[in-house]
């Protein structure tokens, strides 16, 4: 395989398959941190962390450092450089991002947590398989104050361009306190629509056109009818903008909306800490049946998008 800013390239060119993932750094880190041995772990962090979460902030016990912020700060930074190729480890570093300033004890039993994860697997990476027909398709989601220290949502959403090969990924907290689930969900599909319109421009710059209107999958009825329909009551009178916008791009053709099931949205994994068999499913829809150059069998667009 071939190395490229430290992102292993490997190629199948009989199923114009390409894997691009970061082994040999990770068996760097494991080496770093003594973790080559352990016992591997199937997710990241345990679901059970949140609540963890939210019991300490209660507790006023995350208001000031705790003694561990330069250990703490080290892991995180080692941490970020994995995600050009680890979509699964997005929304883990985005959550422990938030303890910079407060890393104690507690705190550093996450990093081993993560580290007994990224064992199970040095070499997992997306794998991008194109198809027969280049399109471009995204789904985003959001949970609803899931951040116990500032009650803010987490907004997460992805591209892929062809069959299965996510170009984007992101997880990130919301600017905004959304004071509902319909608002939250606005604010994430929002950003994914700014999204496709730069990923497009790119695009089109680099002379690859790809057909509109752009499908978006979206677990949100709310949202769904609101991107065809202008919505006018007080609970949505905050959020009116990114609506509007929204349903600019609706209108104009360049977008389209269609519901998924939350249980198949595999953008949920940048949202929240999710049971394993959950989570599993959702990092095969994203990053593809790892092991193999093979397709993945969670498949997250429409028949109808298909036969188009």
């Amino acid at each position: 395989p071939k190395r490229i800013l430290g992102v292993q390239v490997e190629r199948n060119w009989k199923t114009k398959q390409l894997k691009i993932h970061q082994g040999p750094y990770t068996r760097k880190l494991l080496k770093a941190y003594q973790t080559e041995d352990c016992n591997p772990r199937r997710t990241p962090l345990e679901a059970s962390v949140l609540g963890r979460i939210k019991q300490l902030q209660e507790e006023g016990k995350l208001k000031g450092p705790l003694g561990k912020e330069k250990e703490f700060n080290q892991f995180q930074g080692k941490l970020m450089w994995l995600l050009k190729t680890r979509p699964d480890l997005y929304f883990c570093a985005c959550l422990m991002s938030r303890f910079l300033k407060c890393a104690g004890a507690e705190q550093m039993t996450w990093t081993k947590q993560v580290l007994k994860y990224l064992a199970s697997d040095p070499d997992k990476g997306i794998i991008l398989t194109p198809g027969d027909k280049l399109y471009l398709w995204g789904s985003s989601d959001s949970d609803w104050g899931g951040d116990a220290m500032t009650m803010k949502s987490t907004s997460a959403g992805g591209l892929s361009l062809g069959r299965q090969a996510w170009i984007v990924f992101y997880s990130q907290l919301q600017r905004k306190v959304a004071d509902s689930s319909q608002m939250a969900e606005t604010y994430a599909a929002h950003k994914l629509v700014r999204t496709v319109i730069e990923v497009y421009n790119k695009l089109k710059e680099m002379g690859v056109d790809v057909p509109i209107p752009i499908m978006l999958q979206q677990d949100n009825e709310g949202v769904i009818k609101m991107s065809k329909n202008p919505i006018a009551h007080a609970g949505s009178k905050h959020f009116r903008i990114p609506q509007a916008f929204i349903r600019g791009a609706t209108e104009d053709g360049f977008i389209a909306m269609e519901s998924v099931e939350s249980s198949k949205n595999c953008t949920d994994m940048g949202t929240k800490l999710s049971v394993v068999a959950k989570f599993e499913n959702d990092v095969e829809g994203i990053m593809g049946v790892q092991g193999s150059f093979s397709v993945g069998a969670c498949q997250r667009f429409s028949a109808s998008r298909l036969k188009s």
